[in-house]
């Protein structure tokens, strides 16, 4: 009998992603609008590998991060996720920087978290089934070396963004890369995320889709918008009517916030096969050879010591970028050129 995606998506989640051993704990969070063909999937198989598995189940939330925490009882979550080895955030909204999320991955020093929230079978076969993963690792591997080795970072693209940050390798590099086999925070593959030195970015944000409240576009447009950034902060917006009156409103609502503005993070996409912008962030955030500019809330994990606490987090999705390790070119409009890193993405692809 030919096996369902299902059952492919939880054997390489469960077994080649995780690395779930015998007697491990596994909890997935879990709420109304959730994808529980998939998650009874994983259930399964943890059973037929001796991994203890708990579905956590609640009311669909109204809103993600800390909105999500209103339908769940937060302390006893809390509680329970401590004493487990790994936990799938699969709820329709997600607790990723949550404070159930905060406090977790900071005192539960075995957990690897995973963030699937509700996608459906087919975006995760297509994001956990369709390259391999030791070539994945190995690219990005070799990506954070070189970029730990530089000073400056340089992304550009057509459509006009030219932005140069300072590294700080003090900032945590995450790797979405297949192997989620080490505690650490982890969400579907495959990117790269890098958190530049604060106050350092300096230049102009060119985005095609905005994420600010869902997992859906707030804003979306063939034409770009522009965030124009100094000294790390968002100084203006302008450009395509849309997506600039939806972020002029939106950061009026965080005038109290000092770091609603503050560049938080740019991930590099790297999912092979897709290229064109699917209207759902968590998919759009890896389209191959695309920056997502994150803006707003970087948790203290990422960035030590304190973060940069913020009541906002927005992400910009810009496509086919260009991007410089100092003076070298990595990437050029979306691919990349470099023979060291091209090497290893030509065979990627399952």
């Amino acid at each position: 009998m030919e096996k369902s995606k299902e059952r492919y998506v939880a054997e390489a989640m469960i077994n080649e992603y995780l690395k779930m051993k015998k007697g491990e704990y596994l909890a997935i969070t879990a709420d109304q609008d959730s994808n529980f063909k998939q998650l009874e999937a994983y259930l399964e198989v943890c059973h037929e590998n001796d991994v203890a598995c708990t579905i956590l189940k609640t009311a669909t939330p109204p809103g993600q991060s800390k909105a999500a925490e209103a339908t769940v009882p937060v302390e006893a979550t809390k509680e329970f996720l401590m004493n487990v080895d790994c936990w799938i955030d699969a709820g329709s909204m997600g607790l990723l920087y949550s404070d159930i999320y905060e406090h977790v991955m900071e005192n539960n020093k075995k957990m690897r978290y995973m963030l699937t929230i509700h996608l459906p079978t087919d975006m995760l076969y297509d994001m956990y089934c369709s390259f391999h993963v030791e070539k994945m690792v190995e690219l990005t591997n070799l990506i954070k070396k070189r970029y730990n080795e530089s000073k400056a970072i340089t992304v550009r693209n057509s459509d006009g963004m030219d932005i140069t940050f300072e590294v700080d390798t003090n900032n945590f590099i995450a790797m979405d890369n297949g192997d989620a086999s080490i505690p650490g925070m982890y969400t579907p593959p495959a990117d790269i995320n890098f958190i530049p030195k604060q106050g350092t970015a300096k230049g102009t944000i060119a985005c095609r889709v905005v994420y600010a409240a869902s997992q859906e576009p707030d804003a979306i447009s063939d034409e770009p918008a522009f965030i124009h950034i100094d000294e790390g902060r968002v100084v203006g917006i302008d450009g395509e009517k849309n997506a600039s009156e939806f972020l002029n409103n939106w950061y009026k609502k965080f005038e109290y916030d000092k770091n609603a503005r503050m560049i938080a993070h740019v991930l590099v996409g790297l999912l092979p096969g897709s290229k064109e912008i699917a209207s759902y962030c968590v998919i759009d955030e890896r389209i191959y050879g695309a920056a997502c500019w994150g803006i707003g809330h970087v948790s203290a994990l990422d960035m030590p010591p304190e973060g940069q606490p913020s009541d906002t987090h927005v992400d910009v999705i810009c496509p086919r970028i260009t991007i410089l390790f100092d003076d070298q070119v990595i990437m050029e409009n979306g691919e990349f050129t470099c023979p060291e890193f091209k090497t290893i993405a030509d065979v990627m692809v399952k």
